[in-house]
């Protein structure tokens, strides 16, 4: 279940229902709009034939469509629904993605209207951070950070495969168009949340988390908090 809300376009939502049928064969839409207030049932499902059934989790809204996270999905079975066209679409992942196996996706969001994946090369101690191009053909590298050398920098000591392991991306925020040098990325390292320049790549402890070691536990992270 998803909602896909824009007030700028939009005064109206819409309420997305995906659900397998009866021999979990195909998936199935229903939409509420809160203009018609009425339930539609769409024509167009997909084909669970393949016997790979997508993980609709960690899904954002974007310029009409709602995406959800690759992580955990098969190279092939990786989709959006589009609301403009009432429609799934297939998506591809970058080509690194699918060949490279000492490369992990570590993060999927959106942020100013841009789709986000970021992957870790470990053999390269980098992290690559891709923006899906606007129509959803390809993916480009956006930003690169040497992480290991920054995080050798940071703790003034070695940093190794077992460091990267606990690393976690929390979150990436695009800065507006006549602001993209404020663009960054927040880390959580082992008890310490880090904020990164994705362009000058300079970086600073945001803060310390005082509880207990949270490895192996996955972190949500929330951008709009009430204050």
């Amino acid at each position: 279940m998803g909602l896909a809300y824009n007030t700028i376009e939009s005064p109206h939502y819409k309420v997305v229902c995906i659900y397998q049928n009866f021999d979990r064969s195909r998936l199935n839409v229903q939409i509420y709009s809160s203009d018609t207030k009425r339930w539609k049932i769409l024509d167009d499902t997909l084909d669970l034939s393949n016997n790979h059934v997508p993980f609709l989790t960690r899904g954002v809204y974007m310029n009409g469509g709602m995406y959800w996270s690759p992580i955990n999905n098969p190279i092939d079975s990786w989709y959006c629904f589009k609301l403009d066209i009432e429609k799934f679409k297939k998506l591809e992942l970058p080509s690194s993605m699918k060949k490279a196996c000492s490369t992990s996706v570590r993060y999927f969001g959106e942020s100013c209207g841009y789709l986000h994946l970021a992957e870790m090369d470990r053999l390269k101690g980098c992290l690559y951070v891709y923006e899906m191009m606007h129509d959803c053909s390809d993916w480009v590298v956006k930003y690169e950070v040497e992480i290991v050398k920054l995080m050798v920098e940071f703790h003034k000591s070695v940093w190794c495969n077992w460091c990267i392991g606990r690393l976690e991306i929390l979150d990436i925020v695009r800065g507006e168009e006549q602001e993209e040098e404020n663009t960054f990325m927040v880390l959580k390292c082992c008890r310490e949340i880090i904020g990164v320049n994705l362009l000058d790549k300079s970086f600073n402890k945001l803060f310390d988390i005082v509880t207990r070691d949270t490895y192996g536990r996955t972190m949500e992270s929330h951008r709009y908090v009430a204050i």
